[in-house]
């Protein structure tokens, strides 16, 4: 009888046998990715400040102080919980003080942005993801990173022998959702409204209780997938794939482009320069007004087809001068649209959108400048894209510190005293950055005697402190001491 002889090892060995493979000393190999532990009387601690941060934080009068004091404190919990056991990051102080110094000089759309940028980048920063990617953590957090938290956390719960934590996971849910069954029902049931409340002597109101407990949930949920940055492997390198348009698609662009906006200048000149005619009913000021920003835009354009073609355009004599001089009149095209606005501006004075509006063709005209040095020096998309980025948020990090309010303010009174109109609904509804600057010069303007304005509102608490605030409250004291000054003229 000839033996039966089975080649290879059999599947249960083969599956059970996974050591025989791995590296000496129990090493991980170079491909294998470490499950990191946070500290789980840290991770709950943590928790808790953060959401005690929170409550303090937001359920009250909130100003660049506060914005401050929370900045930090978010800090040293990152630094604490993320950062343990890979030491001290010195650019984490660095992205905390860059982020606070703008609320602390005003808080306003823009400085808040930059605030809630430096949050994000901090949380990068600890969990050691690089800086130009945080968008992309941020993305993957909500999802990948909390299920791998929850997932790793309940298994080392699960086999956990502490009292504290098998009781926190017992209970937790119960009680935490409980919570919030019990709240929503006092909203319901008057009865368990009034037996909560005189059970608590009145110290908690049932709505506010809500809402609080609200914000708890949502800064729980928020230090979860915060936390959950150090369970996310770290991105691989992106491999950038050009894209390029065929020779000849870009040559009969840039000749359709050419004659185009040449069209365009030659109006631009006659009318602009020597005064042709316009279209009835149609004024100067209007004309300049009607084609500033559509200008801007067109130059956005140009510039987003600059960089596709600007690599296949070396490789053609033609097609370069082509792109040469279509870049010249895109800069001739940012001339003109900004004398167009500076017409209407002359005509109807200053305005946030229109101050804006110049800086954006600036910024506009940086990025021609950059795209024809490339012309010049060859350089990459991506070191025309960078550079034109960190000018634009250099600028717009400057005008944070900028009181825009006052100085559009004072241009506009400027424009009244040599007998300009000017739009004083618009003056009288800036908001605070104008206050002090109204009240400097209300005595060379007439008020009625009951007339229903404005009024500045001072500082309350030091909650609400900010420099551009307390430099306002300083300069109106020293022009009256009644807090109820009226800030605007008749004429308004």
């Amino acid at each position: 009888m000839t033996p039966y002889t089975k080649r290879g090892l059999p599947p249960g060995l083969a599956k059970d046998a996974w050591w025989l493979n791995a590296p000496p000393d129990g090493r991980h190999g170079a491909g294998d990715a470490v499950t990191p532990s946070l500290p789980p009387f840290g991770v709950a601690l943590g928790g808790v400040c953060f959401i005690a941060l929170m409550d303090w934080t937001f359920f009250n009068p909130t100003g660049g102080a506060v914005l401050a004091i929370f900045t930090t404190a978010f800090a040293l919990i990152l630094t604490l919980i993320l950062r343990r056991g890979k030491g001290w990051a010195w650019d984490i102080p660095v992205i905390a003080i860059v982020s606070i110094l703008p609320v602390l000089s005003f808080v306003q759309t823009l400085s808040v942005w930059f605030w809630m940028l430096g949050i994000m980048l901090l949380v990068a920063r600890a969990a050691d993801w690089p800086l130009a990617r945080v968008g992309t953590l941020w993305l993957r957090l909500p999802w990948a990173g909390v299920r791998k938290l929850v997932t790793v956390e309940q298994s080392r719960l699960a086999r956990s022998r502490m009292p504290g934590l098998r009781l926190m996971r017992e209970w937790g849910i119960a009680v935490g959702i409980g919570s919030v069954f019990v709240l929503l029902f006092a909203l319901a049931n008057p009865v368990i409204d009034e037996f909560l409340n005189s059970a608590f002597s009145g110290l908690i109101s049932i709505e506010w209780g809500v809402v609080r407990l609200g914000l708890w949930v949502f800064s729980a949920l928020m230090i979860l997938m915060i936390f959950s940055a150090a369970y996310i492997p770290h991105p691989a390198p992106r491999s950038r794939r050009g894209f390029a348009l065929p020779m000849s698609t870009i040559r009969n662009a840039l000749l359709v482009f050419n004659l185009i906006f040449a069209g365009q200048l030659v109006t631009d000149i006659f009318v602009l320069g020597f005064g042709a005619g316009l279209p009835d009913g149609m004024t100067y000021a209007s004309y300049a007004h009607r084609g500033a920003y559509p200008l801007l835009v067109t130059a956005l354009l140009s510039g987003a087809f600059m960089l596709i073609a600007r690599h296949t355009a070396k490789e053609s004599g033609w097609v370069r001068v082509l792109l040469a001089i279509w870049t010249l009149q895109n800069m001739i095209l940012l001339g003109t649209a900004a004398y167009r606005l500076g017409l209407y501006v002359d005509a109807y004075g200053w305005t946030y959108w229109r101050l804006h509006c110049f800086v954006w063709l600036g910024l506009v005209a940086f990025g021609l400048c950059l795209v024809a040095y490339d012309l010049w020096r060859t350089r990459s998309a991506q070191w025309i894209l960078n550079r034109s980025a960190i000018a634009s948020i250099v600028v717009l990090y400057v005008a944070c510190f900028v009181n825009f309010g006052e100085w559009i303010t004072q241009a506009n009174l400027n424009r009244f005293d040599k007998g300009k109109r000017v739009d004083w609904v618009y003056m009288c509804n800036l908001g605070l950055s104008n206050h002090a600057l109204l009240s400097e010069v209300r005595s060379d303007y007439e008020f009625q005697p009951n007339y229903r304005s404005h009024y500045h509102k001072p500082l309350e608490s030091w909650r609400q402190w900010d420099f551009r605030r307390w430099q306002t409250d300083q300069r109106i004291a020293k022009v009256s001491s009644d807090e109820r000054l009226p800030l605007c003229p008749t004429a308004y």
